[in-house]
């Protein structure tokens, strides 16, 4: 356990003397975490661009008492901490499967998925990444389940709640591998092999009762508030999931593309292994052969493991590819772009799948000599992985550090120019980063005691009480991304600039423009074209569809990710 741990820990103390402003959708999750325990409570969980809330608030109570004594900084080490308690419920359940063995093997499998999903994500507070480990613990609870393990089935739902909770995409997964694994049960304890069976796996029918009313108990408690939210609120959010989920309003991905991604992710080595799963467009797709063949291997050591007499490692296998197929069926019916975060739960199901692989070969060669060496050759490679995220973790990235930066500055500047007895309107143009600046200005100002609200009607991702009218308020703010700053409308005639922030030296910013007019005057276009159509050029000239010079583009894309240059504008209100 140590072994798998320490690189959290290494991640955690790498933070210390490190300041974060959250930015974006990570900058609303803080907000909300700030409101727990107070009269604006969260009932759902983060807001999704298809204008609804995941399912709920377990996301945010959890972290909230860490920023009530950490700050900002809190969100991280939460989260930190909520990983790590996932992955020491990984250790003991595979313990409790099989012994020191299992304990072995799932802890090499754990590190590898750590080092592909990198220390960072670790501790962001993103919630389509905080479910990722939580879904590798429920994948071996339902494993625990399948073999007659029934006491761990109040931790089934409270992990797979959390899941769920955090990012709707979990449902399907959840809901589909949980149901597998209780019909798993039920076969094992009606058919004639479970004599085979250790005789404590058999649980007491009274014992059984119990530990599914504690269950049921448990499962309602938590999903409580957002059923209160549905019955109680404006618009139920649960309402207007089920309404998305039947009639999105734009097409599914389709059976091709799932495949294709199931191809990618599971295929050899597989993106969980290998990265390099997440092209321009989205997850990229690859021919299903391989992964096929890797599932009948895992299908054919699982039987084989069935019939030498391990049960268990059969069930696990039976499991890894039913969550398979559950995967291509979500994907199918995902909508818009198939990015990554999206679909990171494709990692936990491969993982699972060499998981099961794994531990089918070694009840296969339990009684041979190679079982010395299987345990010594994984002992060293967990040591290995571990010490190079160790190693990682004294240099841990901040989640968006480029625009943490920006917000600190911004805000910095603005706490000393702003009347902290005035009330101030906040708004922001920003097609780059999608306002991501903007947000996580919102919620710095806030914290510093400023009166700053969002236009009504101008961002459903705000709750009703974080917005004002025009008339309601002294000034209004204005972000204003560089490349915005090329239109005619932005900032007002009458705005004064007060803050300023550029991640780029006078030379490279001149460097940078020279790059931007070059490029548009090989694609045909003048310096005076509007930013949209700028930033659509630039696009297709890195996909290479401009016929422009790809040495001018590959400089000016390294420029642009160094950050967006950000100016600050106060417009009085009349």
């Amino acid at each position: 356990m140590v072994l798998v741990l320490l690189p959290i820990v290494a991640t955690l103390v790498g933070l210390i003397g490190d300041a974060w402003h959250p930015s974006g959708d990570r900058a609303l999750e803080v907000v909300r975490m700030g409101e727990v325990g107070g009269g604006h409570t969260p009932l759902t969980g983060a807001w999704s661009r298809f204008d609804w809330d995941h399912p709920g608030p377990l996301l945010f109570w959890l972290v909230a008492p860490f920023t009530w004594v950490f700050g900002l900084m809190g969100a991280l080490i939460g989260v930190g901490v909520a990983n790590a308690a996932a992955l020491a419920g990984s250790l003991v359940v595979a313990h409790r499967r099989g012994g020191r063995e299992a304990t072995v093997l799932v802890a090499v499998v754990l590190l590898a998925l750590c080092a592909g999903l990198g220390n960072d994500l670790l501790i962001d507070p993103w919630n389509p990444w905080v479910a990722v480990l939580p879904f590798f613990t429920y994948m071996l609870l339902a494993w625990s389940i399948a073999d007659l393990d029934l006491r761990v089935l109040p931790y089934m739902v409270v992990v797979g709640t959390f899941a769920v909770q955090a990012h709707v995409g979990y449902a399907a997964l959840v809901v589909g591998i949980g149901a597998c694994a209780g019909l798993l049960a039920w076969w094992s304890a009606t058919s004639r092999g479970t004599v085979t069976e250790p005789v404590e796996a058999r649980p007491r029918v009274t014992g059984v009762r119990r530990t599914v009313l504690i269950s049921i108990a448990v499962g309602v408690g938590l999903w409580l508030p957002p059923i209160i939210q549905q019955i109680t609120g404006d618009h139920g959010n649960l309402g207007e999931l089920l309404a998305y989920a039947r009639d999105p309003g734009e097409p599914f991905a389709g059976w091709r593309t799932a495949w294709g991604i199931m191809g990618t992710e599971v295929g050899f080595p597989g993106g969980w292994l290998a990265g390099g799963d997440d092209g321009f467009f989205g997850t990229t797709t690859s021919s299903a052969v391989p992964a096929m063949l890797l599932l009948l291997m895992t299908a054919a050591v699982g039987w084989a493991a069935t019939r030498r007499g391990s049960p268990s490692a059969g069930r696990l296998a039976t499991l890894a590819l039913l969550a398979t197929g559950l995967g291509v069926v979500s994907t199918a019916r995902i909508t818009g772009p198939m990015w990554n975060y999206v679909m990171r739960w494709w990692w936990v199901i491969a993982a699972v799948v060499w998981l099961s692989v794994a531990w089918s070969t070694w009840s296969l060669v339990r009684h041979t000599r190679a079982r010395t060496v299987i345990v010594g050759a994984s002992l060293a490679a967990g040591a290995i992985l571990s010490i190079t995220l160790v190693w990682r973790g004294t240099s841990v990235r901040l989640p968006e550090e480029i625009h943490s930066a920006a917000v600190a500055e911004l805000a910095d500047e603005l706490d000393q120019s702003l009347d902290e007895d005035a009330r101030y309107l906040l708004d922001w143009v920003d097609r780059r980063d999608w306002g991501g600046v903007g947000m996580g200005l919102f919620l710095d100002l806030r914290r510093r005691g400023l009166s700053v609200s969002v236009p009504q009607g101008e961002s459903s991702a705000f709750d009703p009480w974080h917005t004002a009218r025009a008339d309601q308020v002294d000034s209004r703010l204005v972000v204003v991304a560089s490349d915005d700053l090329l239109s005619a409308a932005v900032p007002p005639p009458d705005a004064m600039l007060v803050a300023q922030h550029d991640p780029l030296s006078a030379r490279q910013r001149a460097r940078s423009e020279m790059l931007r007019r070059d490029i548009l005057r090989a694609a045909g276009i003048g310096n005076g074209a509007s930013p949209e159509r700028s930033e659509a050029v630039f696009e297709r000239a890195m996909l290479g569809l401009e016929g422009v010079d790809r040495a001018m583009v590959d400089e000016l894309l390294a420029l642009r990710q160094r950050g967006s240059a950000y100016s600050v504008f106060v417009v009085p209100e009349a």
